[in-house]
């Protein structure tokens, strides 16, 4: 989807590893939106990926939406927060 000013709405997936991949590779961001962080699979990776294409404007945000989970790695995430 693309507003009139330009701005881009991009679904992405953490399924596989291509799917993880494209989270890098799939253009630059400004803002992500991570729906249901703690069931991600792969989470530290699909984390990584989705945080290096994260890096337009001066000051990138995530905004993390989930149901808590008690995994490792979303506790990681989550005490960066």
């Amino acid at each position: 989807m693309k507003w009139p000013n330009g701005s881009q709405v991009r679904l992405f997936g953490t399924l596989n590893r291509q799917d993880i991949e494209r989270l890098r590779a799939g253009g630059n961001r400004c803002l992500v939106w991570a729906e249901e962080l703690a069931t991600w699979r792969q989470l530290d990776e699909a984390w990584k990926h989705m945080m290096l294409g994260l890096r337009i404007g001066p000051n990138p945000r995530v905004i993390g939406t989930t149901t808590p989970k008690p995994r490792p790695e979303y506790v990681k995430i989550r005490l960066q927060a």
